[in-house]
């Protein structure tokens, strides 16, 4: 019995195999997380600069009538 209230050790403690385990699992779970919120991010970025290229190419054509 190595911990308080008659608990053996081998019962609450977590092996180091296991541990890093589930450490491996769990960074490998959040890294797919952040590139999937990065990759959407990154689409929104293309979008919103496509309508802004598409925006100001409108406004020049605009500018180009007026001249006419």
């Amino acid at each position: 019995m190595g911990r308080a209230g008659g608990v053996p050790e081998q019962d609450t403690s977590m092996s180091a195999a296991a541990f890093w385990k589930k450490t491996k699992t769990a960074f490998r779970v959040e890294m797919e997380q952040q590139k999937e919120r990065l990759a959407e991010l990154v689409a929104r970025l293309k979008t919103l600069a496509a309508e802004i290229a598409a925006a100001k190419s409108s406004q020049q054509f605009g500018r180009e009538e007026e001249k006419e």
